[in-house]
C-alpha cells in the first residue's frame, strides 16, 4: 500500500491522511470524533484520565522521554555557559557597582577612535593643513571636553538602567542609546581616518536626530539623566552645524576626493620618502 500511495492524486492523498489519523486515534483510545455522551447543554464535560484509557507501557515511555529531555536541557552547554556568565557578572558587580562599570565603558570604548584623531590633529598633520573656519577650537581642547562628555553620558545611562523596570537587553530605550553611541564611536574613524567629510556630516546629522529622541525618552524615566546630556547636545550641535558643515563647504568633495585626502596621502608619501632616504 505504501508504494502505491505516492501514485495517488492530491485528493486521494488527503483522504488517506484522514483515514490514517482516524485509525491512530481509535487505536490509542482518543475518541476525538465521537459525539458527546452527555445531554446537558450549559454544562461542559471536562476530560479526565478515565476518559483516555492508556496502557502502562505508553505511560512509562512518556515518562522516560520527559526525563531524558529534562536531563538534556539541564546539562546543555549553552545553559551552563549562561550560568557561568551570570556568575561572572555577579562577581563584577561585587567588585564595583553597575553604575561605575557603565561610566567606565562610556569613557574607554571611544578610545578606539583616538589614534585616528591624534594622527590627524598632530603637529603638521592633514587637519591643520586644510581650510578650517576661524572658530575652530584648539586641538588640545578635544581630549578634556570629550572625556567630560563621555562621563556625563555614562552617568545618564546608569541612572536609566537603575530606574528602568525593563530587562537590560530588552529595553528599547537602551537599544536606541546603543545605536546612537555606536554612531558616535564610528564618526572619528570616518572623519579623521578616512577623511570622508560628507559621510561624517551624515553621521553627525544622525547623531543629532537620535540624541533628540534619546533625551526626550530619558526625560520620561528620569529628568536628571536627560539634563546630564545637555552639554553633549550643545557640543554636538556646535560640532555638526558649526564645524562639520563649514569644513565640507570650504573643502568640497569632487569625484569622491577632497583636500583632506590629498593632504593625508601627501604626508604619507613624504614620510615614506624620508624613511627610504634614511635607510640609504
Amino acid at each position: 500500500m505504501v508504494p502505491c500511495f505516492f501514485f495517488f492524486d492530491r485528493r486521494k492523498r488527503w483522504v488517506t491522511y484522514c483515514l490514517i489519523v482516524v485509525a491512530l486515534c481509535s487505536n490509542f483510545g482518543i475518541h476525538a470524533f465521537a459525539p458527546p455522551t452527555t445531554n446537558t447543554v450549559a454544562k461542559t464535560t471536562i476530560p479526565t484520565s478515565s476518559n483516555f484509557p492508556t496502557s502502562s507501557l505508553w505511560n512509562d515511555a512518556a515518562v522516560a522521554t520527559t526525563n531524558s529531555l529534562w536531563k538534556q536541557w539541564k546539562n546543555h552547554p549553552r545553559r551552563k555557559r549562561t550560568h557561568t556568565n551570570s556568575q561572572q557578572l555577579a562577581a563584577l558587580h561585587a567588585v564595583l557597582p553597575p553604575s561605575v562599570w557603565i561610566v567606565l565603558g562610556h569613557t574607554t570604548i571611544p578610545f578606539s577612535g583616538i589614534p585616528f584623531v591624534m594622527n590627524g590633529t598632530r603637529k603638521g598633520g592633514w587637519y591643520s593643513q586644510i581650510d578650517l573656519p576661524s572658530w575652530t577650537p584648539p586641538n588640545a581642547l578635544f581630549g578634556p571636553v570629550w572625556t567630560c562628555l563621555y562621563t556625563c553620558m555614562g552617568l545618564a545611562v546608569s541612572r536609566i538602567v537603575k530606574l528602568s523596570s525593563d530587562p537590560l537587553l530588552k529595553n528599547p530605550l537602551l537599544g536606541l542609546w546603543a545605536f546612537h553611541f555606536a554612531l558616535n564611536v564610528v564618526w572619528a574613524p570616518v572623519f579623521f581616518g578616512l577623511q570622508r567629510f560628507r559621510f561624517g556630516l551624515g553621521i553627525s546629522y544622525g547623531l543629532v536626530a537620535t540624541l533628540g529622541l534619546v533625551m526626550r525618552n530619558f526625560h520620561r524615566v528620569d529628568p536628571v539623566a536627560s539634563y546630564l546630556l545637555v552639554p553633549y547636545a550643545l557640543w554636538l550641535s556646535f560640532a555638526t552645524f558649526g564645524l562639520n558643515v563649514a569644513i565640507c563647504k570650504r573643502n568640497p568633495t569632487k569625484n569622491g576626493y577632497n583636500e583632506g585626502m590629498f593632504r593625508a596621502q601627501l604626508i604619507k608619501l613624504q614620510e615614506q620618502a624620508a624613511s627610504l632616504a634614511a635607510s640609504w
